[in-house]
Parts: structure tokens; C-alpha cells; sequence
């Protein structure tokens, strides 16, 4: 029998024709396996914990799974719930006058399919109406749809679910709006990142006033909750001194709403309300921005609630209103 000298060792040269495998490569290749030990598919060594190490695979058995890798079925209700959330936050962010038919009909035709998921719509919405004030008219228009086609779960003779639930919202809003007030005094010397948080307080305080404005003009808060909020507004005061909060709160809720509350069964209430508002509005406890802001208001109402700036538009405009408003101004 004839024999090949490699180097390593004198291998029969028939079985190497046989295998057909290079006497060296067998060589490298046992010397690899008796290294590194075996190799699984991937190419990586089991031994040493690579890809394909199944001692690997049991130590994140708590991987990250895409929610769209598991079935229905297999899914808890906590991650349907947060589905249906991410969808709806998506929608809301896409919302604008000219697509919102198209989404809200999208949003109604997601799983809204118990109080906890329409409990979790409104607090979406309240979140984005309370960050974007301008749009807040649009957002009550949402929240009449919804009142109007969401599911029921309660008696058919009782009110909708998610009414009652919007109402609730908005109840537990309005009480907590003194919270940053009273976190972040006045007189009190403020780093600046309190100052920022409590000028963003501020905002979504007013935002959340416009807001209850805004579902009272649509008939989705009665005249009687809205009357309730401004005599709380007005008689709050704060070591015997009216709060300038809840004075700024009356004009906006006054601006936003009073021309709906200015009827003839609300008349004699309207015409007290702003009686007090004439004497504070010369009560020098208060800071000016206060009182101009109540002389302001008081002045909106003698001009039958016409603002000084007729073109001044509240609210989100359609695109194609900008742009026959920016032509005309161009042919101006």
C-alpha cells in the first residue's frame, strides 16, 4: 500500500482517494473539532456560548417579542390593551381637519370593547388637547362622535359609557387645576427647571379649561356643569384674596363658551357673574395681567361677544382655507 508523507503523519493514500479529502484538510478540520469543540449551523461553537448555544437560548427565555409575532390568543389582556392604545395614539397624531373623518371612522373601528379601553381613549385625548389648545374644538368634535357611536356597557336607559367617563375626566381635571399653584407659589423663588414646569402646569391648566369650553359649545357638558365650574372660578379665593389662577381660568372659559351661555335663561346668572368680575377687575390686589384680562373679557361680552380681530380664528383652519386666505392677501 503506498503512503503519503504530509508532515503530520503517513496517511494510505487509497483511503484519502476513497473519502475524496485532502489529507490536510482532514487534519485541520480535526484539529478545529478537538479545539473549539462542535459547531452547530450557524458556524459558531456550542461550547463556547455562541449564537446557537443552547445554554444561550435558556437564559432569554425573557426576550423581547414583537407584539406581531404572538397570537391573538396567546396575548394577555395588558398587551391587546396597550395595542389598541399605540394604534389610537397613532391615529390621534395624524388628526387633522381634512382627515378627520377618515380616522375617526379608523378609531372607531378599533377594539373599543370595554370601559378600560375608552377610559384609556379619553386620557389620550385629554393629553392632546390639554398639549395643543388650538385644537382643542377639534378634539370635542372627536369626543362628540365618540359619545355618539363608541360601544355601550351600561343600561341602555342610562347614560353612554363613554360620556360618563368623559364627564368624570373632566370633573377630576377641573379640581385638580390648583395642584400646580399650590406646588409652585407664587412668592416662592423658582430654579429654573420648576419655572418650566410650572409655566407647562400652567398651560395644560388653561388647555384643560378650554377644552370643557369647548365640549359645553357641542352640548357634551350641560349649561349647568359650566355654570357650576364659574361660580367655583369665581369664588375662590386664597387667604381671603381671589386666586389670579382661577380669574385667568373665568376668561377663558368665558371666551371659549360664554356667547352659549348668554341666552335667555342664563341671563341673570351671566349678568352677575360679570358684575363681580367689574369690581375685581379694580381690585389693585391683583396683578394688572389679571385685571386687563377681566376688562378685556367684560368688553368681549358689551360687543356681543365679537372679538376686536374678526380674522383672529380660533381653532385648526383646513389647508385649502390658508391658502385662499395667502392668495388673497397676494392679489391684495
Amino acid at each position: 500500500m503506498k503512503y503519503l508523507n504530509s508532515g503530520y503523519a503517513e496517511t494510505p493514500l487509497s483511503i484519502c482517494e476513497t473519502n475524496k479529502i485532502s489529507p490536510v484538510c482532514r487534519v485541520v478540520r480535526d484539529t478545529q473539532d478537538t479545539t473549539d469543540g462542535p459547531r452547530g449551523p450557524g458556524g459558531a461553537s456550542r461550547v463556547s456560548g455562541g449564537r446557537d448555544d443552547s445554554r444561550s437560548l435558556q437564559s432569554t427565555k425573557r426576550r423581547w417579542v414583537p407584539p406581531s409575532t404572538v397570537r391573538r390568543d396567546a396575548q394577555t389582556p395588558e398587551n391587546r390593551h396597550d395595542q389598541v392604545f399605540r394604534k389610537v395614539r397613532g391615529i390621534l397624531n395624524k388628526l387633522t381637519p381634512e382627515k378627520f373623518q377618515k380616522l375617526s371612522d379608523d378609531l372607531l373601528q378599533t377594539e373599543l370593547n370595554s370601559s378600560v379601553i375608552l377610559k384609556g381613549v379619553i386620557f389620550l385625548i385629554f393629553e392632546k388637547a390639554l398639549d395643543e389648545p388650538k385644537y382643542s374644538s377639534m378634539y370635542a368634535q372627536l369626543c362628540k362622535r365618540l359619545t355618539e357611536e363608541a360601544p355601550n356597557f351600561d343600561p341602555p336607559s342610562s347614560p353612554c359609557t363613554f360620556r360618563v367617563l368623559l364627564l368624570n375626566k373632566c370633573k377630576t381635571e377641573f379640581e385638580n387645576r390648583s395642584h400646580a399653584s399650590e406646588a409652585y407659589p407664587d412668592d416662592a423663588i423658582l430654579s429654573p427647571e420648576d419655572e418650566e414646569r410650572k409655566q407647562n402646569a400652567k398651560r395644560k391648566m388653561l388647555g384643560n379649561i378650554k377644552f370643557i369650553g369647548e365640549l359645553g359649545k357641542l352640548e357634551i357638558l350641560a349649561e349647568g356643569i359650566l355654570h357650576r365650574c364659574i361660580q367655583q372660578l369665581l369664588g375662590t379665593t386664597h387667604r381671603n384674596k381671589p386666586m389670579a389662577e382661577d380669574l385667568e381660568c373665568l376668561c377663558q372659559i368665558m371666551r371659549t363658551c360664554g356667547r352659549n351661555l348668554d341666552t335667555d335663561m342664563g341671563a341673570k346668572l351671566m349678568e352677575q357673574y360679570f358684575k363681580r368680575m367689574e369690581k375685581l377687575a379694580k381690585n389693585n390686589e391683583l396683578p394688572s395681567r389679571i385685571r386687563f384680562m377681566l376688562q378685556d373679557t367684560i368688553e368681549l361680552r358689551r360687543d356681543k361677544w365679537v372679538p376686536r380681530k374678526a380674522t383672529n380664528t380660533e381653532g385648526p383652519m383646513p389647508i385649502n382655507q390658508l391658502c385662499e386666505e395667502d392668495n388673497g392677501r397676494s392679489n391684495v
